[in-house]
């Protein structure tokens, strides 16, 4: 077993670190499941809402879970997309 070559930036030479960033904001996210629980609770008196909260539900929760594979160079920050 021989030692391990790090990742290195095409910058400034520096260590590349494996990083995970949301996608969307987080406040995007809960803003939208917010709008999911009021039209829910305006469904109570219009039934078309139903949909439209569905709607905002999923999309909240897909936001919410949305994660960028990145690695992040120590040195400059500079970062590229993992595969």
């Amino acid at each position: 077993m021989g030692k391990v070559k790090l990742l290195t930036c095409r910058h400034c030479d520096g260590v590349m670190r494996k990083k995970r960033k949301a996608i969307h904001h987080p406040l995007k996210a809960f803003g939208m499941l917010g709008l999911g629980v009021a039209t829910s609770f305006a469904g109570i008196f219009f039934p078309f809402l139903w949909i439209a909260a569905l709607a905002f539900f999923i999309i909240g929760v897909y936001w919410s879970f949305g994660v960028r594979r990145l690695w992040v160079c120590t040195g400059c920050g500079s970062a590229i997309e993992r595969a």
